[in-house]
């Protein structure tokens, strides 16, 4: 999370890789939007 960049791209295959809970989730994908980052799930 720290070294994210503008334009980078967060990609996750599940989410429960990325966090353990709904409002982890959610904050993460804040914090990624913040640095300019885009988040991407693949189902």
């Amino acid at each position: 999370m720290a070294a994210l960049q503008p334009g980078d791209v967060v990609l996750v295959t599940k989410l429960d890789r990325l966090g353990r809970s709904t409002r982890e989730l959610l904050d993460l994908n804040e914090r990624i939007g913040k640095a300019g980052a885009v988040f991407r799930n693949l189902w």
